[in-house]
């Protein structure tokens, strides 16, 4: 099952922001008219992060309960309310012996695929995604038979398994700016996933670690990388430096195999530099 703060770090992934707040115990998640909250551990725990049921979801989404039920590996437990003073953006409902309480359904989720889905139905559809993983998985004929490999190809394309783990044994921070929270960091393919074939898809100079904003614009073709490790910026991305990217940036090492990898990212990804 994920914990809590496997679930924050997705949810970054997903485009969902944290809304700023004193609520220590919970963490509220937006993105657009979809609300989530995180549980958060107590100052007596030992692991850093909470595993049973993290995730509560808005009592609205009770609607949509026949369509939660099939998705593989979430379980919503419907048979008892979450309450919680913190649960804001949630309604209230009545307690005779406390008063109106704030309240949702708390969730377990057994994997990131099964978070990607359930998110997918709470939002209504594949098209609230920024990226959707499992639409590459889905249309990839050649994966492998061996369930241990297909494993581990799944894995290296959400970001997670022993591609992320090779390349935060490779970069140790952020490939640019050394920013060291892996929390923060987001292992990214140079030539994309559904492009590759399966020895690339593992390949660990196939791959940058980088900070949340610069994955997502390189991802988007908004930047990309010269075969010297040159931040190019493209001409559509007029707001990089609200954004946080600067034209000085640059890659902190780079090999011939990584060159090789972002000339294709270059030819078929990047959408020109400014």
């Amino acid at each position: 099952m994920l914990n809590s703060s496997d679930i924050e770090q997705e949810l970054e992934r997903q485009g969902f922001s944290r809304v700023p707040g004193k609520e220590a115990r919970i963490h509220e998640f937006k993105r657009g008219a979809l609300k989530l909250y995180v549980k958060t551990p107590s100052k007596k725990s030992k692991t850093g992060y909470v595993s049973k049921a993290p995730l509560v979801i808005h009592p609205k989404h009770m609607a949509q309960r026949t369509e939660l039920k099939k998705v593989a590996g979430v379980e919503v437990n419907w048979d008892a309310r979450y309450n919680n003073s913190n649960l804001r953006a949630f309604p209230k409902h009545p307690r005779p012996s406390s008063g109106d309480q704030y309240y949702g359904y708390a969730v377990d989720v057994a994997s990131l695929e099964s978070l990607v889905r359930l998110l997918e139905v709470l939002t209504g559809g594949t098209s609230a995604l920024l990226t959707n993983p499992l639409d590459d998985i889905d249309a990839a004929s050649d994966l492998p038979e061996d369930p241990t490999q297909r494993k581990t190809l799944i894995e290296a394309r959400i970001g997670q398994g022993q591609f992320r783990r090779d390349l935060i044994d490779y970069w140790g921070q952020c490939a640019v700016t050394g920013l060291d929270e892996p929390l923060l960091l987001r292992a990214s393919h140079i030539k994309p996933w559904a492009k590759s074939d399966n020895r690339e898809r593992l390949e660990p100079c196939n791959g940058l670690l980088l900070s949340a904003n610069l994955d997502a614009a390189f991802d988007a073709g908004l930047i990309s990388f010269a075969s010297d490790g040159r931040i190019l910026i493209s001409s559509a991305f007029t707001q990089h430096a609200a954004a946080g990217i600067e034209t000085d940036m640059r890659l902190r090492k780079i090999t011939t195999t990584h060159a090789a990898y972002l000339a294709w990212h270059r030819d078929n990804v990047f959408k020109g530099k400014a």
